[in-house]
């Protein structure tokens, strides 16, 4: 009431504890890869924010890549962030996937076809592997899968190889080709030696029977040879040179043959009567 003054004073603080408010965040995006490469080129729409304070936020990219760009093989985490005034913080996040589907090539060498070693039933062959290439270059293999390798000793005939190749997406891819050893050694084919035999008493031909040659061949097993010119043994063979001719077929088609001559002899003394005294 007399004039006097006095004076007090305090701060009153509004703080701004509210975050940002972000919009259309996409969703997690999955695409596959272009093809003939290991990645894709994604679009999305970039998220919005707005605050309480000061109004509309760009959201900035804070990890993984801008709409447009060309994302990798893989999953991607692509983060955004928006920030106040006042280090408000709010993000937003989602995953782009991309998936390879696309199988990789794998191609084999064309048929081998090759001969026996002689004597045997098989032939050693070396083959190159076949060729793969794939649009990301992760891959296991080639991996045998059938048949046999290149180097080992093939069997007589056929015999399927077969290969695969197997991405780091598990994509597949697989060939064969055949190989064939071709079995072109003829049978070995042995006749008995050329004889002789006297004729039967009172006839001028023999009964004769002689040993079948003889067959061995390096595939074939069980061969029995068949006559081709002459009689077969235990027949009438006729006075004089007899030609009996054999011949074997293994199971290729190769052929042999071979030949001896059975010579039938008289030696019985005509018959003489003298007249009587």
């Amino acid at each position: 009431g007399n004039g006097n003054v006095s004076t007090c004073s305090f701060t009153v603080t509004v703080n701004d504890n509210i975050l940002p408010i972000m919009f259309g965040c996409p969703i997690d995006i999955t695409v596959n890869v272009e093809p003939g490469t290991c990645g894709q080129e994604v679009n999305y729409a970039n998220p919005v924010a707005t605050d309480n304070c000061i109004g509309a936020i760009t959201p900035t990219l804070e990890n993984g890549l801008a709409s447009g760009s060309t994302f990798p093989l893989g999953t991607t985490t692509v983060l955004y962030e928006a920030e106040d005034a006042a280090t408000n913080v709010a993000t937003c996040s989602f995953l782009v996937t991309v998936i390879d589907n696309e199988d990789p090539v794998i191609t084999c060498p064309a048929d081998i076809s090759v001969f026996a070693i002689l004597g045997t039933c098989e032939a050693n062959v070396t083959y190159a592997l076949p060729t793969v290439t794939d649009n990301c270059i992760t891959f296991t293999g080639p991996t045998l899968t059938g048949g046999l390798a290149s180097g080992a000793s093939f069997p007589e005939g056929p015999t399927t190889v077969s290969y695969n190749v197997v991405d780091g997406s598990g994509n597949m891819d697989d060939c064969s080709f055949v190989v064939t050893v071709e079995d072109n050694e003829r049978p070995t084919l042995t006749c008995p030696a050329d004889f002789a035999v006297s004729n039967d008493l009172g006839t001028c031909d023999a009964v004769v029977t002689y040993n079948l040659p003889t067959v061995d061949d390096n595939c074939s097993t069980g061969l029995v040879p068949y006559i081709i010119i002459g009689q077969v043994s235990g027949s009438t063979f006729g006075f004089g040179d007899n030609t009996i001719s054999y011949e074997a077929v293994d199971g290729s088609g190769n052929t042999n043959s071979c030949t001896f001559t059975l010579t039938v002899e008289d030696n019985e003394l005509p018959v003489l009567t003298c007249p009587n005294d």
